[in-house]
């Protein structure tokens, strides 16, 4: 399967690079660490994409952003420092 985006302001796809959507803009270390890790364990493409006022950006590709959900939707209320993340390395 082929994954493409669309430069900004342009309409041409981009081969080869999927087209990413914000994930998270709340969620700070350890628990982005954590997060990272799983959607790496899961074989979900990630990044880092600057930050918002409160924490970094994680984008996923749109077409793993439910698969990404189900990974995130059990912790999604843990705070980010709790001591569940804090083996994140």
């Amino acid at each position: 399967m082929e994954t493409r985006r669309q430069d900004a302001g342009s309409s041409r796809p981009v081969r080869g690079e999927p087209d990413w959507a914000t994930f998270t803009r709340r969620t700070n270390d350890p628990k982005l660490t954590w997060l990272e890790q799983a959607l790496d364990s899961a074989g979900i493409p990630h990044r880092r994409q600057g930050e918002s006022w409160h924490a970094p950006i994680l984008q996923v590709p749109k077409a793993d952003l439910d698969r990404a959900w189900t990974i995130l939707d059990p912790v999604d209320e843990v705070a980010d420092d709790d001591p569940m993340f804090g083996g994140a390395r």
